[in-house]
């Protein structure tokens, strides 16, 4: 029995958290926004399709207010191409400081579980207590063309080639990299590997996490959320 609720063993602090990387971003603050006590606020820096939650596009602080007298958690957004959403137009602060906790769609993966940023990624607040970085474990054993997003950027990262196979250490340095997921990040920085579907992918999520200094957390979140800490059960 898991005594721990995910968002307590990963201490998200009050404030803004962003998360980046691929294998589950979305799945992660549905989880999250499920878990968090007291007004969760969520929106994109990027482009997302709109969560389960009710959203705002670019509220007025009055509006958001009185959504928050009805709904523990919203989003807040601006219309983007293709039915997507993007960041609020509006000033952000006077909304961010009327949730106890804000969570953060940071950069893109389109769908990869596997991912390296470009030149301009991740797209930070500046508001940022923490980022939380994702791998999924569906990409490991695999060809890295087939796996990550930005498969060039990902294998030049581990001075291997698009038709290398991704390996549990190769996707601990991308992860680590400040190079890669941990561009940009000087607060506190946090692992999560997703994808731990299976006792194979387990297997490889335990092997990322010993190759990481960084703390790490192991995670199932498609059906019924599961999570570990160095692969035991909590």
């Amino acid at each position: 029995m898991q005594m721990k609720k995910l968002y307590e063993a990963l201490e998200i602090p009050k404030g803004v958290t962003a998360i980046v990387g691929g294998g589950g971003k979305t799945s992660l603050i549905d989880e999250l926004c499920s878990q968090l006590p007291g007004k969760v606020l969520r929106l994109t820096t990027t482009r997302i399709l709109p969560p389960k939650c009710p959203c705002l596009m670019d509220p007025r602080p009055s509006e958001l207010r009185q959504a928050f007298e009805e709904e523990r958690v919203l989003c807040i957004a601006s219309y983007a191409e293709r039915d997507k959403l993007a960041l609020p137009t509006v000033e952000l602060e006077p909304l961010l400081n009327m949730a106890d906790y804000v969570l953060v769609e940071a950069d893109g993966s389109r769908g990869l579980p596997l991912k390296a940023p470009n030149d301009k990624e991740p797209y930070l607040t500046g508001r940022e207590a923490m980022v939380i970085a994702m791998a999924g474990m569906r990409g490991l054993q695999q060809p890295i063309a087939e796996a990550a997003h930005r498969a060039e950027r990902y294998a030049a990262l581990i001075h291997k080639t698009t038709a290398d196979i991704a390996s549990p250490e190769d996707a601990a340095m991308v992860l680590e990299s400040e190079a890669g997921l941990r561009k940009h990040v000087n607060v506190r920085f946090a692992v999560v590997l997703n994808q731990c579907d299976t006792p194979e992918r387990l297997h490889l999520g335990q092997a990322c996490a010993a190759a990481m200094q960084t703390p790490c957390f192991l995670t199932n979140l498609e059906n019924d959320p599961e999570w570990w800490m160095d692969g035991k059960a909590n």
